[in-house]
């Protein structure tokens, strides 16, 4: 079970990339047990800088869905949507099974709450449970939008002129706003369309042009940016509050990225690497049932605990998944 496959039209596996997605996986887990108090300037603080955890996995998800054969492409994101359809539907049951016993049912008493549960549903991928499996919604969509962009011979080079009009779309509704008292729900900025799509198309243009965007940066540049974008977060929150996205998130996420691609064997740490690599998607759908289930109150350590609780839990599972598979073919 997984997003995606980071080694579907390489051979060699990047294994730094593996590495990040495990501190990203890390990161959203931080971001939903975080380490330090709520509405402190800590949590604050150390949440915006764990933003950058997202951004990566729509990079890694467009940057892996560049193939030069548009037969292959269709192919591709076919069973990408099928396999992201199967997922999202099981994590929905999970999820709504897991609200049933804990007695957190959903409001079906009136038309107009199934109507806005609809809405949310298709138009912002908000499930009706599960609040952070937008991701998966997202993701989804980007799939098939890219599948349309291929099937009906759209100009992907069109494409990528919106990324920056998408990303300043979002920064304004979800930061810039602020400056001016004017705050917008979540789910109008943070969604397929203006956060998912930009990074989407900017990991599938960084792999139209690899040679070329790899050859700007040297190990030297890449980490002083990400040094850049940790501050300029920083900065930002302090200066706005809370946002899902910041100027400085879009450096971090980009140039941690670039790093990886530029560095695919630098970061040989096996553990994560597999993490990353095979475990992250269980990771990302359980980690909140586990927030919910074992309650913490250990302060800075919750996130070390639920994440380690989670990894295991992963772990088991994707072993039973593999035996299962293994016996049935």
């Amino acid at each position: 079970m997984k997003f995606f496959n980071n080694s579907e039209n390489n051979k060699n596996i990047n294994i730094s990339l593996n590495v990040i997605k495990c501190l990203a996986i890390f990161a959203v887990v931080c971001m939903h047990c975080p380490f330090f108090p709520l509405e402190t300037k800590q949590y604050i603080i150390s949440d915006s800088l764990m933003r950058f955890s997202i951004p990566i996995f729509f990079l890694v998800s467009g940057y892996f869905s560049f193939f030069n054969n548009t037969e292959k492409s269709l192919n591709k994101y076919k069973t990408r949507i099928i396999r992201l359809i199967k997922i999202y539907a099981l994590a929905i049951f999970v999820y709504l099974i897991f609200n049933l016993i804990t007695n957190k049912l959903v409001d079906f008493n009136s038309l107009n709450n199934i109507f806005d549960l609809l809405f949310n549903f298709i138009v912002f991928n908000i499930p009706p449970v599960g609040f952070n499996l937008w991701f998966i919604g997202s993701l989804l969509y980007c799939y098939i939008i890219f599948y349309l962009i291929k099937k009906f011979s759209i100009n992907i080079k069109v494409i990528y002129y919106y990324v920056p009009v998408l990303l300043a779309i979002c920064l304004i509704m979800g930061e810039f706003s602020q400056y001016f008292g004017i705050i917008y729900p979540v789910q109008y900025y943070r969604n397929f369309l203006f956060f998912a799509m930009p990074f989407f198309i900017l990991g599938y243009y960084i792999h139209d042009n690899e040679k070329k965007i790899i050859s700007l940066f040297s190990n030297m540049i890449l980490i002083i940016l990400i040094i850049i974008g940790c501050l300029l977060t920083c900065i930002e929150v302090l200066a706005v509050g809370k946002s899902d996205l910041f100027i400085g998130t879009i450096i971090v996420s980009i140039s941690m990225f670039l790093w990886c691609i530029k560095y695919p064997d630098k970061l040989n740490l096996k553990i994560s690497a597999f993490i990353g690599g095979k475990l992250f998607t269980y990771i990302y759908i359980l980690h909140i049932l586990v927030i919910l289930t074992i309650p913490l109150n250990y302060g800075i350590l919750n996130p070390f605990i639920i994440f380690i609780i989670t990894t295991g839990i992963s772990y088991l599972l994707y072993v039973s998944f593999n035996k299962i598979k293994n016996f049935t073919t």
